[in-house]
């Protein structure tokens, strides 16, 4: 099965904190509260501020919070930011070239399961994701 990444899923986990608890909050906070290692989160608030997902306001009484609705943000939007550049299999990568001398005959496969997974995750939504979240207690 496909493996998706300690940054998109320690991203997913701190988007949807954010989306659950209203305000503004600190790293430390969020860390903590989520079991999130500091050191990603510090690195991924950059990615994720410079792709307007979330905005920082400085100071005391200061922190992170979400720059769009929950309702604007998708599964697709994370998987993008964090996924996109390793492609479902290395040849979708852009600039990346198969390793066979031969046209691949696998590459079209490939090619419809990024698009079709895309397309399904562009539908799934944060506020989507805590309405299950408080549904079943599972994870």
């Amino acid at each position: 099965m496909l493996a998706i990444s300690k940054e998109t899923t320690y991203a997913l986990s701190f988007l949807l904190f954010l989306a659950k608890n209203k305000g503004e909050w600190g790293l430390e906070q969020i860390s903590k509260k989520e079991k999130l290692p500091y050191k990603y989160l510090t690195r991924l608030v950059l990615v994720l501020k410079k792709a307007g997902l979330i905005k920082v306001k400085a100071g005391r009484g200061g922190g992170y919070s979400l720059n769009k609705p929950s309702t604007r943000i998708t599964l697709k939007d994370i998987l993008v930011l964090f996924e996109r550049r390793k492609g479902v299999v290395a040849c979708l990568v852009e600039g990346q070239k198969c390793a066979s001398a031969k046209k691949c005959p696998q590459k079209p496969a490939w090619d419809l399961l990024e698009k079709k997974l895309l397309k399904e995750a562009d539908k799934i939504r944060l506020k989507d994701l805590i309405n299950k979240i408080t549904k079943s207690s599972n994870c």
